[in-house]
């Protein structure tokens, strides 16, 4: 019975430039690297199987997905659907993890005024500075001090 996430395993894998199963499972350095057996990772793309967590970082580096990626995403969602098993359990703990790490969309009056005093404040050493800087860790500190120094 495939899943959503066997069927997008499979599609990643395609997109990737494997054409089979057997293809990706061997170039991609087998057992010794993926940690599985060609039999279980069949079984993942046929959905009888479904891989334990700590094996998705692999596997998404093993598609040449990059982590922020929108079909990793996809691909993830899928996996904690077919994991939670029922629909409308999964939208209601999804519903309620966005709700929760939502980034606002504009930042607030305050971070911008923040920002902006920041960027005003701000100068770059050059690199003579830099160098006497860095030369020993006490000279570290006392730029640390006196560049943090409120007093004017």
């Amino acid at each position: 019975m495939a899943t959503e996430f066997s069927r997008l395993l499979e599609e990643a894998r395609a997109e990737a430039g494997f054409k089979s199963a057997f293809d990706f499972y061997n170039k991609s350095g087998g057992k010794r690297v993926l940690r599985i057996s060609f039999q279980a990772y069949w079984k993942m793309e046929q959905g009888k199987l479904l891989p334990k967590a700590r094996r998705l970082g692999l596997l998404v580096a093993s598609f040449k997905l990059f982590p922020e990626s929108s079909d990793t995403e996809r691909l993830l969602r899928a996996y904690l659907k077919t994991l939670v098993g029922d629909e409308s359990a999964f939208d209601w703990i999804m519903g309620r993890l966005e709700t929760a790490w939502r980034v606002p969309s504009m930042p607030s009056l305050e971070s911008r005024a923040v920002d902006q005093l920041i960027r005003q404040k701000s100068y770059h050493y050059s690199m003579d500075q830099a160098r006497a800087i860095y030369a020993t860790y006490a000279n570290y500190w006392i730029s640390m001090v006196l560049a943090n120094d409120a007093r004017p």
